[in-house]
Parts: structure tokens; C-alpha cells; sequence
């Protein structure tokens, strides 16, 4: 199938996997649906149901390219008057793009982070967190989100869960530490400090 037979179809599957790449037109790429809930921790090149906000911070569904394990987006594809359109991401103007699952491959948390409305992206987090085996990298993107957003006790909370899964690298120590030390818990900080001092 093609995105033009399943753009409008209730949203039964989330993931697909791109079977055929025989067009630079993503909306000519041969699909199959996969039942996955996560995007997950593999190489592979794939389209997942996504959201597009606007200025205006309308919300309208879309669809994405996620390229594994880079996390790398390449297109956005979405409704217009004139029919089924795509862009390439770093196109967008004035629009974020969030995908509706989260992703357990390492990469830029800001996939997901919205400055628009933010909420979109912890909310997907937070339910990715609830479902995943292997919660690490979820947990981290959603700790960066909520440090940027100057929530720093859900952020620490978040990194946490990192910390207790298996931290995707050391950056994280330092995170915690920061962290902590912006909560005023320098006791804490100091066990944090030791486990990153490498990175100073």
C-alpha cells in the first residue's frame, strides 16, 4: 500500500515499514503496517503517524520518514486543498512536526520537544515510558524536554528512571547532577559529580 490508500483510514497502525523506495516521492513508497506501539531501537528506514502544529498551534495529523538507529527525518507528508503534499522537514515553516510514538534509538530529543506547545511531545513520551521494555532513552528525551521547559524536578524524576534502566552515556551523570544542584540538594549532586567527573 501507498500513504494515499491509509492517510485517511482510522488510525489502526502507527508504524510502517517501507518495503520499496522506488521513487524520491515518499508518497509512491510501497508500505506495511507493523503493530509495534514504539518506534524501536533498530536499523531500518520507516514512516510513523505524526503531528503537524502550526503558529496557531492548530493541531492536523501527517506522517513522517524516520531513518534508524540515526533518528534522522527526512520528510513530512501531509494533507493540503490540492490534495497529499510532502516536504522535506528542514522545510517547514513556522510548523513543528512530533511524532505520535516514541522512539527507543538514541537521538536528538527534539524530535520530540514542540516549542509550540510542548505538551504534545511529553505526552507521547509519557505513554512511550509506560509501554517500553527498555525505558532509558524515552526517559532521557523526556528529561531534556522538561529541563528545557524549566521543570527541573520532572526533569531530574525522568533522568532518574535513565539512571535505573542503563543511562545511553555518561552525559547523563551530568544532567543529574546540574540538576540536583538546581533543586538545592548538594548531597546528592556530589554522588552524581563523582560518577561524571570525567567529563570535566
Amino acid at each position: 500500500m501507498k500513504l494515499k490508500d491509509i492517510y485517511h483510514q482510522k488510525q489502526q497502525s502507527l508504524l510502517f515499514d517501507i518495503i520499496e523506495e522506488n521513487s524520491e516521492d515518499p508518497r509512491e513508497w510501497i508500505l506495511s503496517p507493523k503493530l509495534e506501539m514504539i518506534i524501536p531501537d533498530e536499523e531500518a528506514h520507516c514512516i510513523v503517524r505524526a503531528i503537524l502544529i502550526d503558529s496557531k498551534h492548530n493541531e492536523n495529523d501527517c506522517f513522517m520518514d524516520v531513518s534508524l538507529p540515526e533518528r534522522i527525518s527526512d520528510y513530512v507528508i501531509f494533507q493540503t486543498e490540492g490534495g497529499l503534499n510532502y516536504v522535506q522537514t528542514y522545510e517547514l515553516e513556522e510548523k513543528e512536526v512530533i511524532p505520535m510514538i516514541a522512539c527507543e534509538a538514541t537521538g536528538d530529543y527534539e524530535m520530540y520537544y514542540s516549542q509550540m506547545k510542548p505538551s504534545i511531545g511529553i505526552e507521547v513520551l509519557k505513554r512511550g515510558l509506560e509501554i517500553s521494555k527498555t525505558p532509558s532513552v524515552i526517559a532521557e528525551d523526556l528529561g531534556y524536554i522538561y529541563r528545557d521547559e524549566n521543570r527541573y524536578q520532572e526533569a531530574l524524576d525522568a533522568f532518574l528512571i535513565s539512571d535505573k534502566n542503563g543511562v545511553s552515556n555518561d552525559y547523563i551523570y551530568k544532567e543529574i547532577h546540574d540538576l540536583y544542584l538546581l533543586l538545592h540538594d548538594k548531597e546528592k549532586a556530589a554522588v552524581y559529580a563523582e560518577k561524571c567527573k570525567h567529563l570535566f
